[in-house]
């Protein structure tokens, strides 16, 4: 929702400020986290002003979350992300709400054992009872240019070193390609860039989605949007005014 109204609030005369409940947290859309960690970031390179807070977290199915955004109106201007710079730092948090803890504790061992982290860069968050039952675990990487977040989350017919797993599969797939920004941030920073008149950025692969963003934003758009391969696990998209 809130990715779908912030291309025109940033266009509006004045100020906005948008209060949104529901899900926070759900496995159908980017947690608030990678929206504020990892989206919102780039948009601000961009030149977007923009502020978010999340109030309460909210899991499926029983929702009740919040966030609140302050958006200023603003001009995009290009952004090209080509690489992603030096490591800064990295963390794993397993949030946990209503169920028992040695879930999270698990989690964050298997994040330990296969992700070589340390005591230190691992946490654990037990939320108040009412927001739950709920559990994701989250996996953030920050790096120079540009921070990734992965998660996944908790399922009843699922053991809690298989959630991890599938955050964890996706943070090393990325790791391991020498692409500046995985598959879901890929997704989401096409129709900035091309509202801002153009940009760059490289990801590890073309995914259906980000097919499917192209094919769409070509449609309604003046822009072209090309793809390059850079190497076995790196391709570059640039995104460009039409030519008339």
């Amino acid at each position: 929702m809130l990715q779908t109204l912030l291309p025109a609030l940033l266009l509006a005369p004045e100020a906005s400020r948008v209060r949104i409940s529901g899900g926070t947290h759900n496995s159908m859309a980017p947690p608030t986290d990678f929206l504020q960690l990892a989206w919102l970031p780039q948009l601000r390179r961009m030149g977007a002003k923009v502020e978010l807070q999340l109030v309460r977290h909210g899991f499926v199915p029983a929702g009740g979350g919040e966030i609140e955004a302050f958006i200023q109106p603003s001009t995009l201007t290009p952004l090209h992300l080509l690489e992603r710079g030096a490591l800064l730092s990295k963390r794993a948090c397993a949030l946990i709400v209503g169920i028992a803890p040695n879930v999270a504790e698990r989690e964050l061992s298997q994040v330990a054992k296969r992700l070589e982290m340390a005591q230190d860069e691992l946490q654990c968050v037990a939320l108040d009872q009412d927001r739950g039952p709920g559990n994701v675990l989250l996996l953030e990487y920050a790096f120079e240019h540009v921070t990734e977040m992965f998660s996944a989350f908790g399922q009843a017919a699922l053991r809690a070193e298989q959630v991890a797993d599938g955050a964890i599969n996706q943070a090393a797939a990325w790791l391991n390609s020498e692409a500046a920004v995985a598959e879901h941030l890929a997704d989401q920073l096409l129709l900035p860039m091309a509202l801002a008149g153009g940009g760059s950025f490289t990801t590890p692969r073309m995914t259906e989605h980000l097919q499917s963003n192209i094919a769409v934003i070509e449609r309604f758009l003046p822009m072209t949007i090309d793809c390059q391969e850079e190497g076995a696990n790196r391709i570059r998209l640039e995104c460009k005014r039409s030519t008339p």
